[in-house]
């Protein structure tokens, strides 16, 4: 399953899953990988009908609740997690290498995993760590959907400063109450990533990227 981000156009001056790198968009380009590697049920959220007409996916509409911040981002598509086989959650406005496509989508144990880079980036020049993919099976939908709900209301008691994947990996690896708002790295659920992979943010991690990774 690849999930778009929010329903925001920004500085890019486009929706950052529509940002082209080598004549594609970004969003293309993951579900082109997807496919490749025999990912058959491919599931995009997108905030409006219509936005990715045309696109090798199933394109859905998902309910928002603002109020669950960016934990809404995976909250948002529970009704499209799958009940018995593997899920994996990807990121729209991420331009994914091959070896860190193969990692997430051959990633082989039942595991409850998130992929991510737990820092800055030599490669790309990206100052912070970035989460890229959110792997689980049927067993873990509860416990996942239960940690971004937790994560939802530290942030609502003013715990945390937000709510989240990495807030929900945090919860899923042992951390309690204001635990969760500490960045360190849990490896029984997490694998890292640090390669040309990159979340584009801001026009800056996008124009870095170009410049320092090519």
């Amino acid at each position: 399953m690849a999930a778009g981000p929010d329903d925001m156009y920004d500085a890019f001056g486009v929706r950052k899953q529509l940002l082209q790198v080598d004549g594609e968009t970004l969003l293309e380009r993951m579900v082109r990988q997807l496919r490749a590697r025999d990912v058959v049920d491919v599931v995009v959220t997108e905030p409006r009908p219509g936005t990715y007409a045309g696109l090798d996916a199933v394109c859905v509409v998902p309910p928002s609740t603002p109020s669950n911040g960016k934990g809404d981002h995976a909250l948002n598509n529970v009704a499209w997690w799958s009940d018995d086989d593997r899920t994996v959650q990807l990121f729209g406005d991420t331009y994914y290498t091959d070896a860190a496509m193969d990692t997430i989508v051959g990633h082989a144990p039942r595991e409850w995993r998130l992929f991510c880079r737990f820092g800055p980036s030599a490669i790309t020049g990206c100052p912070y760590g970035e989460v890229f993919a959110v792997s689980w099976w049927p067993e873990h939908n509860g416990l996942y959907q239960q940690a971004l709900l937790t994560s939802v209301q530290l942030m609502n008691r003013g715990l945390t400063r937000r709510s989240g994947t990495w807030e929900a990996a945090r919860i899923l690896g042992g951390a309690l109450g204001a635990q969760v708002r500490k960045h360190r790295f849990y490896a029984d659920v997490m694998v890292e990533i640090n390669d040309r992979t990159e979340d584009f943010d801001k026009p800056g991690d996008f124009e870095r990227w170009q410049e320092l990774a090519a």
